[in-house]
C-alpha cells in the first residue's frame, strides 16, 4: 500500500467512525428535509505522482510529481430520514493528470555523459464525464447551524466511451479510444510512452468525502469538505527508454488516486407540510 492509498484508508476509517457517532445523534435537529434536493459541486484536487521503477542501467528516471486536477457539475439528491440520504452527480473534470521532468541528453556521444543532463518539463491531462453515486449522513451540531457530515460510494468514469463502445462493438472503436502518450524526438535520447489499454471500458472509483455544511437563513446549504478518490486499476501504464543508450529502460504506470476539496451549495426544496404551514401564515 502507497503513501496516497494509506491517506485514503485512513479517511475511510474517520467516515466509519463518524457513521458510528450519528447514530447517537437522534435528538439533533436534521439537517435536510426529506424528500428532493439540487446542488451544484466544484471540487479541486491533487493526484498521486506516477511511479516510475528504473528497469536496467544506472541514469536518472524520468521525475514524476503530483499534478492539480478539478471537477465540476450538478448533484440530485434525496433524504429518506432525518440524517441518511443518497445522491447521483452528473460532473466533468479531470480522470488523469500527469507532471514530470524527463532528464534528457543531447544526441551524440560525450565523454562526460553524466554532467549534460537537461530537464524537459512535461504534462497531460484527460477529461471525462462522470456520476458519482453516494451515501450519505449528517451529524447536527448543537445550537448552531452548522452540521458534520460523511459521504461513501463510487464514480463511473468513462461513460460516454463505454456506451458507445457497447452500441457498436467494433475492435476499431476500441483501439481509437485507447489513447496514447508519447514524449521523444530526434533531438534528444530520452523518451517515453504511455497507452490506456482501457480506454474503452466503464471505470469504477471508491469515493470518501468528510466536511461540514453551513445552513443558511433560507435553508439552503453551503457544504466545505475533503474528497478522497481511490482507483482500483491503472489508468495508464508504458516504459521509458534513453535510445543511445539501449541497456537505460524502465517502466512507468499511473493510478487515479487524489486528495481534494469540495465546494457546493444545496437548494432544499421544501416539504408538503412546509408549504402548507407557509400558506396558513401568509393567510393570517
Amino acid at each position: 500500500m502507497n503513501n496516497m492509498e494509506r491517506k485514503i484508508f485512513i479517511t475511510c476509517l474517520f467516515v466509519v467512525c463518524f457513521s458510528c457517532l450519528n447514530q447517537v445523534s437522534a435528538q439533533q435537529y436534521p439537517v435536510f428535509t426529506n424528500g428532493f434536493h439540487l446542488g451544484v459541486n466544484v471540487e479541486g484536487n491533487v493526484a498521486e505522482k506516477m511511479c516510475v521503477h528504473r528497469i536496467a542501467g544506472d541514469l536518472p528516471e524520468p521525475k514524476a510529481y503530483p499534478a492539480l486536477g478539478w471537477k465540476a457539475g450538478l448533484e440530485f439528491s434525496y433524504h429518506f430520514c432525518d440524517y441518511f440520504g443518497f445522491s447521483v452527480g452528473l460532473d466533468i473534470g479531470t480522470t488523469s493528470q500527469l507532471a514530470f521532468r524527463q532528464y534528457c541528453t543531447e544526441l551524440f556521444p560525450m565523454e562526460n555523459f553524466r554532467e549534460h543532463f537537461f530537464p524537459i518539463k512535461a504534462q497531460d491531462r484527460r477529461y471525462s464525464l462522470q456520476i458519482p453515486i453516494k451515501m450519505e449522513f449528517s451529524l447536527p451540531i448543537k445550537q448552531s447551524r452548522w452540521s458534520l457530515y460523511g459521504r461513501i460510494g463510487i464514480n463511473l468514469i468513462d461513460i460516454i466511451q463505454a456506451t458507445y463502445y457497447a452500441v457498436r462493438s467494433d475492435p476499431d472503436v476500441a483501439e481509437a479510444m485507447c489513447r496514447m502518450i508519447f514524449y521523444g524526438d530526434e533531438a534528444h535520447d530520452c523518451s517515453f510512452y504511455l497507452y490506456d489499454a482501457n480506454g474503452y471500458k466503464l471505470k469504477v472509483d471508491a469515493q470518501l468525502n468528510l466536511g461540514v455544511y453551513y445552513q443558511l437563513p433560507y435553508h439552503d446549504l453551503l457544504r466545505f469538505g475533503v474528497v478522497a478518490n481511490l482507483a482500483f486499476q491503472d489508468k495508464f501504464s508504458g516504459y521509458y527508454k534513453y535510445r543511445l543508450h539501449h541497456n537505460e529502460y524502465g517502466s512507468m504506470t499511473y493510478r487515479h488516486n487524489y486528495l481534494g476539496i469540495e465546494l457546493g451549495y444545496i437548494h432544499c426544496f421544501k416539504t408538503r407540510k412546509e408549504r402548507i404551514m407557509k400558506k396558513i401564515e401568509n393567510a393570517e
